[in-house]
């Protein structure tokens, strides 16, 4: 049995774009993490560097509507 597939240009291609929200208390004012967020030193040190992981890379602008990247390899793979 033959099916024909309906042709799908890449221009024709969508996507939907989701966002979500994390809720967390800490034990610590408001200024301190927004600060701990905010710094890209910092939380390249808390979120992106640490044990068995090597970073590769970290962006972080925290402007609103900005971007953060982080590349990193798990060092227990190899």
């Amino acid at each position: 049995m033959h099916v024909e597939t309906p042709y799908i240009s890449m221009q024709n291609r969508s996507v939907t774009h989701c966002t979500f929200a994390i809720e967390r208390s800490y034990p610590v004012t408001p200024e301190r993490v927004f600060a701990a967020f905010a710094d890209p030193a910092g939380k390249r040190r808390w979120f992106a560097e640490g044990d068995h992981r090597e970073l590769e890379e970290f962006e972080l602008d925290f402007r609103a509507g900005a971007t953060e990247r982080c590349w990193r390899r798990d060092s227990m793979s190899r």
